[in-house]
């Protein structure tokens, strides 16, 4: 009995490892780009970046006075 539990146990092993083995195959096929990404070729690849008109108003960090 311990036979067959063993030899079920390598099946499933040799069955999910075949599985993972595809879906590597089929990732590095694509260049890694599987999951998404995708490669910046120019600047019309970027999104566009909106700055304010004006700075914003007060400072922009506390004074350092040189006590905790």
């Amino acid at each position: 009995m311990a036979d067959d539990k063993k030899e079920s146990i390598g099946g499933l092993s040799l069955l999910l490892g075949g599985i993972v083995l595809i879906a590597f195959i089929i990732f590095l096929s694509t260049g890694g780009e599987l999951g998404g990404t995708k490669k910046v070729e120019s600047d019309a690849d970027l999104p566009q970046v909106t700055s304010p008109t004006s700075p914003p108003s007060g400072p922009l960090r506390s004074e350092n006075t040189g006590s905790r």
